[in-house]
């Protein structure tokens, strides 16, 4: 069977990429109370839950728990569809794990949402 070589390491070996997705750790997205700076028509509370899912998801992708990182990421993109850091985060996610096409995908929505500022 073929190996995908954008999403595998050519040893097939994972562990290999934490170290670089480490490097990464600080570019995190974290914007505390964004739904004060984002009001768009949705309820102040989905803003708030999209941020405590964003913070776990940070937590997780810090212990390197990508799975679980990605899920909460998603879960607040559910929340607030227009909920940058998280969109942001998910393309740190694919991008460690060789998946171009959807990290760019996440980089354009995240870019098209505000993320041209830089992280905060």
């Amino acid at each position: 069977m073929a190996r995908d070589s954008l999403s595998t390491p050519p040893d097939g070996n994972l562990a290999d990429l934490e170290e670089p997705v480490a490097a990464w750790s600080p570019l995190l997205r974290h914007r505390p109370d964004s739904w004060q700076a984002y009001p768009v028509g949705i309820d102040q509370t989905d803003w708030r839950d999209a941020d405590r899912l964003n913070e776990q998801g940070r937590v997780r992708a810090d212990a390197a728990d990508w799975d679980a990182a990605m899920s909460l990421y998603r879960q607040a993109v559910d929340r607030v569809p227009a909920y940058e850091p998280a969109w942001f985060n998910m393309a740190l996610i694919h991008k460690q794990r060789r998946q171009w096409v959807q990290a760019l995908d996440c980089n354009e929505r995240a870019a098209a949402l505000g993320g041209a500022e830089g992280a905060s």
